[in-house]
C-alpha cells in the first residue's frame, strides 16, 4: 500500500511532481471574519479561505464544524492530504472567531501549550486584523505572520492603505463614496 504524503492535486490528476506549499513555519491558522462589516454574518463566519494551505504541523482554528467525509474521505482519502490538527471553538457569545475564542480558557490554553511545543517559531495567520486579533495574539504570546500587527490595522483598510499610498508617491485614482 502506498504510503500517503502532502502531495497536490497536480500529482493525482496528471502525474506532475510533489508541490511543496503550505506554510513556512508551525501555523494557527484563524480566519475571523472581524471586520466590523462581517461580524454576526452567518455565512462570512463558516467561511474559510486558507485551510489548503496547511500541512500536519499546523493547528486550524474554527467555530463551526468542519464537515468529516470532505475532510477524511475527500481530501485525506482520495486527494491524499496530510491533514492539519483542528479545534472547533463553541459559541461563547461572540460575533466572530477570534471573539469566541478570546471567551474560551481551555482553548487558549491548548492553542498556548501548541505554541510552546514548536520552539518559538509558530506564528498565527488571521484572515482579516482588526484589534480583536491583536488582543488575541498577545492573549496567546504567538508572533503573527504579518509581522507589525499595529501597522497592518492601520493600513489593512481602504483609507489605511490609500494613505499609506500616498505617502509613498504611488498613483492612485480618485476615490467616490457611493449612495
Amino acid at each position: 500500500m502506498k504510503e500517503r504524503t502532502n502531495t497536490g492535486i497536480n500529482e493525482h490528476i496528471n502525474g506532475l511532481p510533489e508541490r511543496n506549499w503550505g506554510y513556512r513555519h508551525p501555523t494557527v491558522l484563524v480566519e475571523s471574519q472581524s471586520a466590523p462589516v462581517l461580524k454576526g454574518d452567518p455565512a462570512e463566519q463558516v467561511y474559510m479561505r486558507a485551510f489548503p494551505l496547511t500541512s500536519p504541523k499546523d493547528l486550524v482554528v474554527t467555530d463551526f464544524t468542519l464537515n468529516g467525509c470532505y475532510l477524511d474521505d475527500y481530501l485525506a482519502k482520495t486527494l491524499g492530504f496530510d491533514l492539519p490538527k483542528f479545534i472547533t471553538v463553541p459559541h461563547n457569545g461572540g460575533k466572530c472567531l477570534s471573539e469566541n475564542l478570546m471567551l474560551d480558557e481551555e482553548i487558549l490554553k491548548a492553542i498556548q501549550v501548541w505554541g510552546s511545543e514548536r520552539n518559538g517559531v509558530a506564528q498565527i495567520q488571521f484572515f482579516n486584523i482588526t484589534d480583536s486579533e491583536k488582543v488575541l495574539a498577545e492573549k496567546l504570546g504567538i508572533k503573527t505572520s504579518c509581522g507589525d500587527i499595529c501597522k497592518t490595522i492601520e493600513i489593512g483598510s481602504k483609507t489605511g492603505f490609500r494613505r499609506l499610498c500616498g505617502e509613498m508617491g504611488v498613483p492612485m485614482p480618485e476615490g467616490y463614496i457611493c449612495e
